[in-house]
C-alpha cells in the first residue's frame, strides 16, 4: 500500500515537476498497478516465509475460511 501511494505521488509530482500532460486516470491506475506488483514480487522474493507456528496461532485466533487455510488447520491439529 506504501508503493501505491508513493507511485501516485511520483506520478502527479513528475508531471508538475516535468511539466507533462497529466495522464489519464486509467493510465495512472495500470502504471500504479504495475510498479505496485513488481514491488510486491520483489518483497516477496526477499523476506522470509510466515513460520508454521505463527500461521497456526493465526487459524486458531482468526478462524479463516477456504481451502488454502486447510493444510495449516490440519498440521495444527
Amino acid at each position: 500500500m506504501i508503493m501505491a501511494t508513493v507511485c501516485l505521488a511520483a506520478i502527479k509530482i513528475g508531471n508538475v515537476m516535468f511539466d507533462l500532460k497529466p495522464m489519464e486516470t486509467h493510465h495512472q491506475l495500470s502504471v500504479g498497478i504495475g510498479i505496485t506488483s513488481v514491488a510486491w514480487f520483489i518483497v516477496t522474493l526477499l523476506t522470509q516465509p510466515t513460520s508454521q507456528k505463527q500461521l497456526q496461532q493465526f487459524c486458531i485466533k482468526i478462524k479463516p475460511a477456504g481451502p488454502g487455510w486447510k493444510k495449516v488447520i490440519e498440521v495444527g491439529s
